[in-house]
C-alpha cells in the first residue's frame, strides 16, 4: 500500500505541475491579446481621428517641384492639358491684338507695333511669359548690337541691330532674379539687358530655395495630375486586359508535378489560343473547361470625370 501511495502522490505533483503549467499559459496568452487589442485600438484611434497631424504631413512635397527642371520640362511636353494650362491664359491675353497707350510716343505707336509685327517680337514676348509660367521665371534679353556687359544706352539702339530673345530662368546660369549680371550660353549680360518675368510669388519658407524667382503654375496641380494619371493608367490597363480567359485542365495539377509539366501546360495554352484567333473556335478535351469572365468597367468614367473637374478647380 506504501508503494501504491507513493505512486498516486507522484501522480498528482505531476497532474499539478501541469495544471499549473497551462494556467500559466493561459494567462500569458490572455494577456498577449489584451496587450495587441489595446494596441491594435490605440493604433486606429489615432489614425482615424480627424484632428490627426499625421496625413497632413504625409500630403506634402517638401521639394518644389519648380526646382526639378527636367521634370517639369518633359511633362510640359508629354501632357497636353499641361500644355493648355501654361499656355491658354498667355494667348487669350494677346488674342485680338495688341494696344499700346503712351503720350509720349504719340503717333510713333503704330510704327513700333508694325515693327514688332513684322520682327515677330510679339510671338517673342508670348514665349517669354509662357516660359515664365512654366518654369516659375523667363527673361526677354535684349539686343541692341551693343556691348552686352555694358548697361543699355537707349539713345544708342540701333533698330536694324534690335533684337529679342526669350529664355527660362534656367538658361541665365541659375542666377538669382535681381542679379547685377547674368550669364546666357557663355555671354555676359548686365542687368539693363535683362527683362525678367516671376511667376506665382512663393511662401517664405519656399521663396529662399527658389532664389527670388516664382513658382511654376504646375505646382499647384500636381496632387490632381496625380490621381489623373493614375486613374488613366489603370483605366487603361483594364482595357488592355478586358478579359479573363480561364482553362480548367483535366489532370493539371499531376501534369505540372512532372519534370516537363509547365512546358506541356504552357504548350497546351498557347496551342489553344492559336486555334482560338485564327479559327475563331476552339478544340479541347472532353475533360476539359473553358470560360470567359468579363472585366467589369462600372465607375470608372465617374472617377475619370472626377479627376478631370479636380485638375479644373487646381487651375481654375
Amino acid at each position: 500500500m506504501s508503494e501504491e501511495l507513493k505512486d498516486l502522490e507522484l501522480r498528482n505533483a505531476a497532474l499539478k505541475e501541469r495544471l499549473g503549467m497551462l494556467h500559466d499559459l493561459r494567462n500569458s496568452k490572455h494577456q498577449q491579446l489584451d496587450n495587441s487589442l489595446s494596441g491594435l485600438a490605440g493604433s486606429l484611434q489615432a489614425q482615424d481621428n480627424i484632428t490627426s497631424l499625421i496625413p497632413l504631413f504625409q500630403s506634402n512635397l517638401y521639394t518644389p517641384v519648380t526646382l526639378n527642371y527636367n521634370l517639369i520640362t518633359f511633362l510640359y511636353k508629354s501632357h497636353g492639358v499641361l500644355q493648355t494650362m501654361i499656355d491658354e491664359p498667355v494667348l487669350d491675353g494677346f488674342r485680338g491684338g495688341v494696344d499700346i497707350v503712351s503720350q509720349e510716343l504719340g503717333s510713333d505707336i503704330g510704327k513700333l507695333i508694325d515693327y514688332a509685327e513684322e520682327h515677330g517680337t510679339w510671338e517673342t514676348v508670348k514665349q517669354f511669359l509662357i516660359w515664365g509660367r512654366q518654369y516659375g521665371g523667363s527673361a526677354l534679353i535684349i539686343n541692341a548690337g551693343q556691348d552686352p556687359k555694358t548697361p543699355l544706352n537707349v539713345d544708342e539702339i540701333d533698330a536694324g541691330h534690335l533684337e529679342f530673345y526669350d529664355a527660362d530662368r534656367w538658361e541665365l546660369g541659375g542666377a538669382a532674379r535681381h542679379a547685377k549680371k547674368f550669364n546666357f550660353y557663355g555671354k555676359e549680360l548686365d542687368a539693363t539687358r535683362v527683362i525678367t518675368f516671376s511667376g506665382k510669388r512663393a511662401p517664405r519658407l519656399i521663396r529662399a530655395q527658389l532664389n527670388g524667382w516664382g513658382m511654376s503654375e504646375i505646382e499647384r496641380a500636381v496632387e490632381d495630375f496625380n490621381l489623373w494619371l493614375r486613374g488613366r493608367n489603370v483605366l487603361y490597363e483594364i482595357l488592355d486586359e478586358a478579359k479573363v480567359d480561364v482553362y480548367g485542365i483535366n489532370g493539371y495539377a499531376a501534369t505540372l508535378a512532372t519534370p516537363d509539366g509547365e512546358s506541356i501546360i504552357r504548350k497546351r495554352i498557347q496551342a489553344a489560343n492559336q486555334i482560338k484567333n485564327f479559327c475563331n473556335a476552339l478544340i479541347m478535351d472532353k475533360e476539359d473547361e473553358y470560360k470567359v469572365i468579363p472585366n467589369n468597367f462600372t465607375g470608372m468614367a465617374e472617377v475619370m470625370k472626377e479627376n478631370r473637374i479636380g485638375i479644373a478647380a487646381a487651375l481654375r
